[in-house]
């Protein structure tokens, strides 16, 4: 029987492997990572001591992702859990971000070097919630998150050129729910969008039983949704204690797949503070709408320039389950 991926151990490091074995050790660490509804949308491939990781293109939601935004977001999760995981086993890491030029699928080359520094706290904590962590859905417990809390969050490592911004407006927060609402109706309005959520609802990816799967496929392509659902989702949006959004001077490649290591970042310190996010993605995937929320975005951070690449919400939250995640054999390629 295939161990759960969730389930990895640490003790199983091959210590005495090739350089190639400790790699894709190291990989088991980055199949756990976010990404846009749990499409899992990376390959690797691993050559002696090196790393290639692309984006999988056979997992592109073309239709609600039609910029690919969300699928190099979703890379950037993944290799930033495996850097956190080299570091953690004692290398340096040596990154090279498309090498062949933007565009293509290749999405960075990573080289093991030993040894590595000393270990922060902060690498050690980030490290232990890798396994730990999971998108919180539904609604959240609506409390407050401590300002000590949140300046913890304001504090991750960011990167060059990228912006890290939270409020906890209610003006904004509402505005932000209206948002929500329109985005919903208009893309469940789209048969071409239902029938994609629709194929990925029916594999299964947030760990159903099949046959509810199977039911939730169906209801998914062939109902629109009612803007009572739709309001019932910016009621669930309402119970979040912040906004967030990471933004970046530029909409690159490079800015999304750097936004989507930043978010991971965030994510572990979250899961460490019991501090629930999920990504807001809808109000960026129809045009007017992420219009609309840049402008409400100059608004509330008039000192900021910056292109919004991922928005999210955070809020205390009950635990939930893990979501499945393909094993490291299914995501390597020869």
């Amino acid at each position: 029987m295939q161990m759960d991926p969730w389930k990895i151990d640490e003790d199983s490091f091959p210590k005495d492997g090739t350089e190639s074995d400790k790699i894709k050790f190291l990989l088991g660490y980055a199949v756990l990572a976010p990404s846009t509804n749990n499409t899992q949308p990376w390959k690797f491939q691993v050559r002696d001591d090196e790393l290639m990781a692309s984006v999988d293109l056979k997992r592109w939601l073309k239709v609600s992702d039609a910029d690919k935004r969300e699928i190099y977001i979703s890379v950037g999760c993944a290799l930033e859990n495996f850097l956190i995981a080299a570091r953690h086993f004692g290398f340096t890491t040596h990154t090279s971000y498309f090498p062949k030029g933007e565009g293509l699928d290749l999405v960075a080359a990573l080289r093991l070097e030993q040894p590595g520094p000393p270990l922060s706290e902060e690498d050690m904590l980030l490290f232990k919630m890798i396994t730990q962590r999971h998108t919180r859905r539904g609604s959240y417990e609506g409390r407050h998150i401590s300002r000590q809390d949140i300046e913890k969050l304001s504090s991750i490592r960011t990167e060059a050129g990228i912006s890290l911004c939270l409020t906890d407006s209610p003006e904004a927060i509402s505005r932000v729910g209206d948002l929500i609402v329109r985005a919903d109706l208009l893309q469940y309005a789209n048969p071409d969008y239902r029938r994609e959520m629709g194929h990925w609802t029916g594999k299964r990816v947030f760990g159903e039983p099949w046959l509810t799967a199977q039911i939730e496929k169906i209801k998914t392509i062939y109902l629109t949704k009612t803007r009572e659902a739709a309001a019932a989702d910016k009621e669930e949006f309402l119970s979040s204690s912040h906004q967030g959004v990471i933004c970046s001077k530029e909409d690159t490649r490079l800015a999304q797949v750097k936004a989507g290591q930043v978010f991971e970042r965030l994510s572990l310190i979250a899961t460490s503070l019991e501090i629930g996010v999920q990504p807001v993605s809808q109000i960026m995937e129809v045009p007017e709408i992420k219009e609309e929320f840049k402008d409400l975005l100059t608004v509330q951070f008039t000192e900021r320039n910056f292109v919004p690449l991922h928005p999210f919400r955070l809020g205390y939250a009950k635990p939930e389950e893990h979501t499945p995640r393909r094993p490291v054999e299914e995501v390597l390629m020869p």
